[in-house]
């Protein structure tokens, strides 16, 4: 990384951390952007240049930790995909605290529930990181295309994965026990066997 990335990426953890700050303080509604750029110490000019709007700045720690695609692209290539999968779902899982206090955390994340316009947001990411998780899962299976089943079938299960600890996690009283409770997620999986709709039943021939 050079030195002009790195110093936009500390200026974007800055800017982030100082609206945290704030959202944690006075709540997202009553925090402006001026505010974040002046608890910031920059203009406000170079806040919307990183942020255009406030509610990218509340969905920022939660979007980057999230993003299983990006995280398995992160992986080696020669990685077996079952052992690559499992390593960005707990790097996602583990990813750093914003605030260091799992309440916190707990807080912001219910900030972005209650509010509409990061809550429509944080779908819209959402659904762009699926895809990712996709294109990624289908390179790794030797190029598939992004529709064959064998793709859909194994993104969306490390997807189910990931919701399913992770909401575990956000209940709970914090991460220290993320691995065990993805390793029982998967066990858990393993045992059982899904309901699928059923098939069409068969047309009798009539006479």
């Amino acid at each position: 990384m050079g030195l002009r990335e790195l110093k936009a990426e500390r200026t974007r953890a800055a800017l982030s951390a100082a609206a945290t700050e704030l959202f944690l303080a006075q709540g997202y509604d009553d925090t402006t952007m001026e505010q974040i750029a002046e608890r910031a110490e920059v203009g406000a000019s170079t806040l919307y240049r990183y942020f255009p709007t406030k509610d990218l700045l509340l969905l920022e720690w939660l979007v980057q930790s999230i993003d299983v695609g990006a995280k398995l692209a992160a992986r080696p290539d020669d990685e077996p995909l079952e052992v690559a999968l499992r390593a960005a779902i707990l790097d996602s899982l583990l990813s750093p605290s914003p605030t260091g206090s799992h309440a916190q955390d707990v807080k912001l994340r219910r900030m972005i529930d209650e509010s509409p316009t990061p809550r429509a947001r944080l779908w819209d990411f959402v659904m762009q990181q699926r895809s990712g998780l996709n294109e990624e899962v289908a390179r790794r299976m030797g190029g598939l295309p992004v529709t064959d089943m064998r793709v859909i079938a194994t993104a969306g299960m490390a997807s189910v994965v990931h919701y399913i600890v992770g909401d575990r996690l956000w209940e709970g009283d914090g991460y220290d026990h993320a691995e065990t409770m993805l390793d029982e997620v998967i066990a858990e999986l393993h045992a059982v066997t899904p309901v699928l709709p059923a098939s069409p039943a068969p047309v009798r021939a009539v006479g």
